[in-house]
């Protein structure tokens, strides 16, 4: 009798066993799905917008609302980059005829500023600025010692970077939501430059990079907290 009973239960563990090793391994396939496309390195599902960016643009929502729709949403990032890129790549129109002598806080010199084309006054500028960035990026931008208040008119000390060659277009985002806040990746794509033969059509996408840009409800307004310089 125990030896029936042992010989039950040894049988009774294989089908056991095979029951295990036959179930289909699904662990990886959904590690793979949760994953975020920069751990794959590959793009997002939509590509970004092309802007101009020497013109100077506006939303035409309300920026206070509560919620978002998903073309307001992007529309704010572009207008975001149009003020991010006279910051840190290129600075917006200056009339030359409108000059004053004026010392540059960063390094001490007396420079030309020429007076802005584009904003009426000093306030106008600053407030548009302050529309789009929260506090802490907002005086970020506007301490550039490229941007001067001068008897209330802003003046700008002309300059301009060049951009990072390296990084392709187009970029694209994917839009995640949170409570009070929507956060858009983005992913850029850098040229593979092994066989770089001058002529930058011909190169290929060697990696991608990702940003995330944070947008947040703060103080009964949509504004960005995060902005990184992509090139």
């Amino acid at each position: 009798m125990k030896k029936y009973l042992l010989m039950l239960l040894l049988a009774l563990t294989t089908t056991m066993l095979c029951a295990c090793t036959n179930e289909p391994v699904t662990g990886e396939d959904q590690i793979i799905e949760e994953k975020d496309e920069s751990e794959l390195n590959i793009p997002y599902p939509n590509e970004m917008p092309g802007a101009d960016y020497s013109k100077i643009k506006d939303v035409t929502f309300d920026t206070t609302k509560a919620e978002l729709d998903y073309d307001e949403i992007i529309d704010l990032y572009d207008v975001a980059s149009r003020i991010s890129f006279m910051f840190n790549v290129c600075t917006p129109q200056v009339d030359y005829g409108d000059q004053v002598e004026a010392t540059n806080p960063s390094n001490g010199f007396v420079m030309p500023y020429a007076r802005s084309v584009d904003f009426e006054n000093y306030e106008v500028f600053q407030k548009y600025v302050q529309k789009y960035f929260a506090e802490e990026l907002s005086i970020e931008f506007l301490s550039s010692p490229q941007f001067i208040n001068y008897d209330k008119l802003l003046y700008i000390l002309e300059g301009a970077r060049g951009t990072n060659i390296f990084a392709l277009e187009p970029d694209t985002y994917k839009i995640v939501k949170e409570e009070n806040k929507y956060t858009i990746k983005v992913a850029t794509p850098f040229a593979n430059m092994d066989n770089y033969d001058g002529n930058m059509d011909n190169v290929t996408v060697d990696h991608y990079e990702y940003n995330n840009f944070t947008l947040e409800y703060i103080d009964g307004a949509w504004k960005f907290t995060s902005f990184p310089v992509i090139r």
